[in-house]
């Protein structure tokens, strides 16, 4: 059974099923439509057969602008993120980590060091700040991966190439990551 009526639409006509024999079926309902015609086949020892997928099939047919397949799955429609989700996405990933114990972190010299060449890099570029909800998310995100302590680089956006947050990044132990995604004078490489 793939092709069913849209639940949503009350069907043109009602809820009819004409059976091979030419009875003809109305229901207040496909449960109620599918019930009759269970009991019609019993009593009259005709085959059990699928009276559902039999019921559906013959109005999809009749009508099959109001039917869907069901088979393929919900139709999904993937868009590529945007700088915010994309800067959200990674705090999601890294308070995962953090909920697993602390995160390594650098000195505060290292620190310093790091975020010196995310200040003069290119590739910093702010939050949307039409989206309140983001900022608050990235806000209370920073909080707690910095355990409360704020940043001594307030000054730093998130990084468009590695879609992190530089404010907090600079602080942590980080993977190295493959040259030809970041600036030649990042630290991350």
């Amino acid at each position: 059974m793939s092709t069913r009526p849209n639940p949503n639409i009350y069907p043109d006509g009602g809820y009819l099923f004409t059976e091979g024999d030419g009875t003809r079926f109305r229901g207040e309902s496909w449960r109620d439509l599918t019930k009759k015609v269970k009991e019609y086949r019993q009593r009259n020892k005709l085959p059990a057969g699928d009276p559902e997928t039999e019921i559906f099939d013959q109005y999809c047919v009749r009508m099959p602008s109001q039917c869907r397949n069901f088979s393929k799955g919900p139709t999904v429609i993937q868009q590529p993120m945007d700088h915010n989700q994309r800067i959200l996405h990674w705090f999601i990933r890294m308070l995962e980590l953090r909920r697993k114990g602390p995160l390594p972190k650098v000195s505060d010299g290292e620190a310093a060091r790091r975020a010196a060449i995310c200040a003069k890099c290119p590739r910093q570029q702010p939050l949307v700040a039409s989206c309140q909800t983001c900022i608050n998310s990235v806000r209370k995100g920073r909080e707690a991966l910095m355990d409360r302590e704020p940043s001594k680089h307030q000054n730093l956006e998130p990084c468009s190439a590695l879609a992190e947050d530089c404010m907090v990044t600079v602080h942590l132990e980080q993977p190295v990551v493959a040259a030809d995604r970041v600036p030649p004078e990042c630290w991350r490489k």
